[in-house]
This record gives structure tokens, C-alpha cells and sequence, in this order.
């Protein structure tokens, strides 16, 4: 019972988030609902309405939002935003973060933002504290040291703990990768030793996001994020297999992980499932999401590292086998390996590239896929998303090669020319994926 008698009581952000996820799986009328629940039938109308701002709050609070019933709103709400995004990015790295330093981005963010007599007074810095969770506490030197021995707890004593009541299919993992969409095997020479940061070869690739469940049964259409808002490429393309975004450096950022997590806990709760998504912890992965159908449960420190070392030569053989390097006869294991190894030798060769398989394969070995960023890389992605133009795609070194749109008989001329139809036109998604698998099987 939320209340008692007639005695009326205000509820925390807590108990408004707990009576939203009883009203998702509560079948009955709202009456009944919020006699169950002891509040008033207004009351229970009015949180339900409020769902998006409690849901905001209640992300920002953090484990706070036990005890706070609202979140005051800042006549500075988006210049906040924007501070939270860069203090997080810096927290999740473990950078140390004064109050002068607050104060100094504060300031900063304010004026690029154009907001006269803004001065970071310690009253709005204590009132930012309490809306985002902000609290100062001593730097810990040993806190990243991991050893085996946690590695090892993890798996057998808090990983299975973590696994009860979940089936395969209700298992997922979610994590992003480079991809160097325009490096060819002779160009790789180029970029060999050079890592990709301060966005120099951010032209040239992209970051992908990829979500599937243990069982294979459930693979969400990836999240691609590139520099260009609009590429030339895609003009006259109504129908992509992924879905795109774009920024300045085009990496993975803690906004657009946060809305893919809750597109995600949306698309759970319409199929009402409860999930477990497992990832690692990163700048761009904040921890206190507030979702209702995923479960976040983040990696031990170097779970990914010791996993890494333990794949074994067959398995990665196998990758390769699968996408098309040697024939796909049978599954490869140890007793073959040098036979396999031989008919990858084989295809590299005829590639005449002049360099390595090593190189060219290790080409993205440091790649980031996110970043620390700063003050001014957010407020340019911020200023780009408010003001979308066309003007970075002058230095976006891509042909004008624009897709005609055929007619219906000399679409059914050939594979290729009716997956180019139909993704120039209104059509349905899984049409084009079957024509994929047409043309593959040919």
C-alpha cells in the first residue's frame, strides 16, 4: 500500500517508477489498479501522463531517486546537459574532476551557448550536484586493478547468480567495432602504426553498433554512425538494412548510447520480455540508466581480455571460412588447420596487394570506437544537430554516384538491378533482406 487512511503522502521518484512498471503489466482497470495500489485514481492518471519526465529524472537521480520526490527544472536545463555529458565522459574514465574545473566548463559551455551573466555561482553548482548526482569523493589509486583471480570469481560466482531466471533468448550483448569502410589491401601502408584519434581518418571509417542474444535466434538491426548527416550515397535510398546517425568524429557517444538503450527497452516492453544485456564499461556506457524491460550488467574489467586469449585458432579459421576467404565444405577444426591455413595463403595471393594478411588484418587493431570528448566536440555535435546543413559534405572526398531508379520490367532483369529497385523505393524491409539472400545463394 502507498498510502494509508486519508492521510496523504508525496511519493519519490522511486515509488513513481515502481507504480509505472506495475501499470505495464497490470491487465485491469486503472479503478482497480489504483485501489490495489491504495492512491487516488488522479493520482495514478497524472504519474502515468508524467512518465517521460519521471523517467528523465529518475535517470539523472541515480540511486538517489529512493529519496527525492522531483528534480527542480534549470533555467539552464541544456547548457547542464551538455556539462553532465562531458563530466560523465571524464567520470567513467576515472579523471579526476574539481570544483574549479566544473565551474571553468560551466562557464565555457555558457558562453558558446550565447547565455549572458551566467557566473557558475556555488549555489547553481550545489543545485547541478543534486540534479545530476554529482558527489565528491576520494580517488582511489587501486581501484582499476583487476587481477585473474576476479576474472575468475566473476565468472563462476557472480555470472551464473546474474544468468538465474533468464533463457538464452533473453540473454544479449551489445558492443561497437571500427570499420574502415574505404581502406583497401594496397592502401593499407598508409595507416599501418597510425592510430585514429582526433578524428584524422574519421572520413574513412565508421562505428557500428551490434546487439544479439546468446541463442542467435535475435539480431537487431545494427546502429551505423558516421560523419556525414546526409551522405551524397544515399541519395534517392529510402530503405537501408541498418539504421545511421552521424557526428563530427563518428564514434559512439553517452546520447546516443543512452537512446539506443531506450529504443531497445521499448521494443522489450511491446514484446514484454525482460532481458539481460550484458556490455563493457566504457565512456560512452553510463551506468545509471533507468530502464524497465533491460537489465544492464557490465564486464568485469578484463573478463573481455582473458576471453579474447582463450578463442582458439579453429574458431577464428572458421570466421574466415564463413565469409567467403576459402570454400565452406565442412567445419574446421584442429586436424585442418594447416589445410585451411594454406587456402587462405592461397586467396591473399592472388589479391597482389604487396603487403601482408597480418597487416591488412590488423589495419584496426586501435581503432576507437568512442572517446573522451571535450567541451568543444560537444557543442559542435550539439550546434550540427540544431542547425543540420549539407556543408561537411564538400569535404567528404565521395563520387556523386547517384542510383537510378529503374522501372518495373528491367527490375526483373537481373538480382542485382531488383535490390537496387527496391531500395530506392517504398518498400518492405524484409523484401529487400530476401533479395539479399537471393543473390547470395547464386
Amino acid at each position: 500500500m502507498w498510502l494509508t487512511g486519508k492521510k496523504r503522502k508525496s511519493l519519490s521518484l522511486e515509488e513513481k517508477i515502481a507504480i509505472l512498471d506495475r501499470a505495464d503489466s497490470y491487465h485491469g482497470t486503472r479503478v482497480a489498479l489504483a485501489k490495489e495500489l491504495g492512491i487516488p485514481v488522479s493520482t495514478l492518471g497524472t504519474i502515468i501522463k508524467q512518465r517521460a519526465s519521471t523517467e528523465g529524472s529518475a535517470d539523472k537521480c541515480g540511486p538517489q531517486a529512493k529519496k527525492r520526490k522531483y528534480v527542480t527544472q534549470s533555467k539552464y536545463e541544456q547548457m547542464e546537459k551538455l556539462l553532465q555529458e562531458w563530466f560523465a565522459g571524464l567520470h567513467a574514465s576515472n579523471v579526476p574532476i574539481s570544483g574549479i574545473m566544473l565551474r571553468e566548463k560551466a562557464v565555457h559551455i555558457a558562453t558558446r551557448l550565447g547565455i549572458d551573466n551566467f557566473t557558475a555561482s556555488n549555489g547553481w553548482i550545489d543545485r547541478f550536484k543534486k540534479r545530476y548526482n554529482v558527489v565528491y569523493k576520494a580517488v582511489c589509486g587501486e581501484s582499476k586493478s583487476v587481477d585473474i583471480d576476479t576474472v575468475t570469481n566473476w565468472k563462476t560466482n557472480q555470472l551464473p547468480c546474474y544468468l538465474e531466471g533468464y533463457e538464452l533468448k533473453n540473454i544479449f550483448n551489445t558492443d561497437e567495432t571500427g570499420l574502415f569502410f574505404n581502406v583497401l589491401p594496397g592502401k593499407t601502408f598508409c595507416f599501418r602504426g597510425e592510430d585514429c584519434h582526433g578524428g584524422k581518418l574519421s572520413k574513412l571509417r565508421l562505428t557500428v553498433l551490434f546487439t544479439t542474444n546468446a541463442d542467435g535466434s535475435e539480431k537487431l538491426k545494427p546502429l551505423v554512425i558516421g560523419k556525414s548527416v546526409k551522405p551524397r550515397c544515399f541519395k534517392n535510398v529510402n530503405t537501408l538494412p541498418t539504421n545511421y546517425t552521424a557526428n563530427t568524429k563518428a564514434w559512439m557517444t553517452t546520447k546516443l548510447f543512452e537512446e539506443q538503450m531506450h529504443l531497445l527497452d521499448n521494443r522489450m516492453r511491446l514484446q514484454k520480455h525482460k532481458i539481460l544485456l550484458f556490455l563493457d564499461r566504457c565512456p560512452a556506457h553510463p551506468p545509471s540508466l533507468h530502464l524497465h524491460n533491460v537489465k544492464l550488467v557490465f564486464f568485469s574489467k578484463k573478463s573481455c581480455k582473458q576471453a579474447w586469449n582463450q578463442i582458439k585458432q579453429s574458431t577464428i579459421v572458421n570466421c574466415f571460412q564463413k565469409a567467403g576467404f576459402c570454400d565452406e565444405t565442412e567445419e574446421m577444426g584442429e586436424d585442418n588447420l594447416e589445410e585451411g591455413n594454406d587456402d587462405l595463403n592461397d586467396a591473399w595471393e592472388q589479391l597482389q596487394t604487396g603487403t601482408t594478411f597480418s597487416n591488412f588484418v590488423a589495419i584496426d587493431n586501435d581503432i576507437p570506437s568512442f572517446d573522451v570528448r571535450n567541451t568543444d566536440e560537444i557543442l559542435d555535435d550539439h550546434i550540427n544537430e540544431t542547425d543540420q546543413d549539407d556543408e561537411d559534405e564538400t569535404s567528404e572526398p565521395v563520387e556523386d554516384e547517384e542510383i537510378h531508379i529503374p522501372t518495373s520490367s528491367k527490375a526483373l532483369s537481373a538480382i542485382v538491378t531488383l535490390r537496387n529497385y527496391h531500395s530506392t523505393a517504398e518498400s518492405n524491409e524484409s523484401l529487400f533482406d530476401n533479395l539479399y539472400k537471393v543473390q547470395k545463394t547464386n
